[in-house]
């Protein structure tokens, strides 16, 4: 035991030793600076960065941590108004406005945790030709000996990569909703194994997590073939932020199966003869524009939509790497209006 104690000793001693050298030769700031262009003007595109609530539409960050509760403190899109995050990915931290103007934001972003630190941020639209140039810059310090561990993880590197998705994100959103294919075709019926509840929007992704390993876990045990895992929306409640919702696993067939932890349900023909479907390629932030394109389309041809909204994830994001190749088939049933 002396023994192990003494080498444990030396192993610690000389991983400060390391950090400790290191740091007096390692970095101590860090700059990265991102930019691109959008054929969105600086008006449509900044907001989306200035008001926190915009955020949860594009934030890298929130769509790569289903456990990240979201709070906003003071009146969004003013300075000393605070967007607070807490999740098992992301950890814990604050953004909190020093600066606003007509198209950019300078805002301090604070890590919690054990090992504290505060950067300075800027986001920016500039009007150009053809639309504008979106900017991300991230300016901070890693003081002595912690700037040592820049040569382990780059902060850099990280951010950058965030940073680009983000901005692509919201080119595409201020870019306005693309031109959809909408699919009529007759209702054959559709059938589902569901657990249903009402959920908080920050808060649907991890519902999804937990309740498709209980659904398909037990449809394996009652030896029931579950199909493409879906999302089924019956109501939403936007001033509560939340709606009636259920995660579901597709069937080919009824099934007459009941347990306590899903409930089998199917939508005939006769109380929607009609299903429109939009292939929508991208990430699941984007989706809001298929929706609209699908409101536009019922109104022009009299149609009414019959509860629930249909989501149906075609590809696994978690293994196709490429987020504008995943692919959720957006479907309503609708019927003439009376």
């Amino acid at each position: 035991m002396k023994k192990i104690l003494k080498w444990l000793g030396i192993l610690l001693g000389g991983v400060l030793a390391f950090v400790l050298v290191v740091g007096l030769i390692a970095p101590k700031s860090s700059h990265v600076a991102v930019r691109i262009f959008t054929k969105a003007s600086a008006e449509k595109a900044a907001p989306l960065f200035q008001k926190w609530e915009n955020w949860t539409q594009w934030s890298p960050w929130k769509a790569s941590d289903s456990t990240m509760k979201v709070s906003i403190t003071g009146t969004s899109g003013t300075v000393g108004s605070k967007y607070n995050w807490v999740g098992e990915e992301t950890g814990e931290g604050s953004m909190t406005v020093t600066e606003i103007d007509a198209y950019s934001l300078n805002f301090d972003l604070a890590f919690g945790g054990p090992l504290p630190s505060t950067w300075k941020c800027k986001m920016e639209a500039q009007d150009t030709i053809g639309g504008s140039i979106l900017s991300w810059t991230f300016d901070g310090e890693s003081p002595y000996p912690f700037n040592a561990f820049s040569y382990l993880f780059n902060m850099e590197d990280y951010v950058r990569s965030d940073f680009e998705k983000g901005l692509k994100t919201i080119s595409a959103i201020a870019e306005g909703p693309v031109s959809y294919d909408i699919e009529m075709m007759k209702n054959p019926g559709l059938h589902f194994l569901i657990n249903r509840a009402t959920v908080k929007f920050g808060d649907i992704p991890a519902f999804f997590g937990e309740r498709y390993g209980v659904i398909y876990s037990e449809a394996e045990k009652l030896k029931i073939k579950a199909g493409t895992p879906c999302g089924l929306f019956f109501r939403y409640n936007n001033e509560k932020g939340e709606t009636d919702m259920a995660a579901a696993a597709e069937l080919q067939e009824r099934t007459n199966q009941k347990s306590p932890k899903f409930t089998a349900i199917s939508f005939d023909r006769n109380e929607a003869p009609t299903l429109l479907k939009i292939n929508y390629y991208g990430p699941y932030e984007g989706t809001g524009a298929a929706h609209e394109a699908m409101d536009v389309f019922m109104k022009q041809e009299n149609l009414v939509q019959v509860p629930p909204v249909i989501e149906r994830y075609v590809t696994d994001p978690g293994t196709e790497k490429d987020p504008n190749k995943v692919l959720t088939e957006i479907i309503y049933a609708v019927k003439k209006k009376n």
